[in-house]
């Protein structure tokens, strides 16, 4: 059963590939407010609503089992392993800067498994809430809190802004450049 969950991890490994390869980086800032709210919000919708068709739809299922869950962790630990060890400097050639490593939030490789990862965890957390006296509370509040944490940090990372501040000791700093 593994199989088929990491084939469908090489096929978005593949989409990402090629998305990368012909428009370039992703850059996050479509999703600055109040867009990022409005497709957190939608994006919710979309997983509650899947949910309630996965008895029509058997493939929804595979979203959520104990098979995804496990073939999506792995493979954002892998990704956040080379997003650990590869430099992150946008003027990076070579494969590493062809594939978006060496800009990894940028990546269309890492921003479409960070999407999948947060969508089966999502799916569990819906059916944990669904089955709540079934299933044990404490891996229900983990789930909610994970998941809540990676849909804030992906919808709002289109407000972000980097500075630069300099500072010498003995002297305070009250802003970056």
């Amino acid at each position: 059963m593994y199989k088929h969950t990491f084939k469908r991890c090489a096929l978005l490994l593949l989409a990402g590939t090629a998305l990368q390869l012909f428009l370039g980086p992703l850059h996050p800032s479509f999703l600055a407010y109040p867009w990022g709210a409005i497709l957190a919000v939608n994006y919710l919708y979309l997983l509650v609503l899947l949910y309630t068709m996965a008895g029509k739809w058997t493939w929804v299922k595979t979203l959520y089992n104990r098979q995804a869950c496990i073939a999506a962790f792995s493979t954002m630990l892998v990704l956040t392993l080379l997003f650990g060890l590869i430099r992150q400097d946008p003027a990076t050639g070579g494969l590493t800067g062809l594939l978006g490593f060496s800009q990894m939030t940028s990546s269309w490789i890492f921003n479409i498994f960070l999407v999948y990862f947060m969508t089966v965890i999502g799916l569990t957390t819906i059916d944990d809430l669904y089955h709540w006296k079934k299933r044990n509370k404490f891996a229900l509040l983990f789930h909610l809190a994970f998941w809540v944490i990676l849909v804030s940090a992906v919808f709002g990372s289109g407000d972000k802004i980097r500075v630069r501040v300099t500072t010498t000791v003995g002297q305070p700093v009250q802003g970056g450049t």
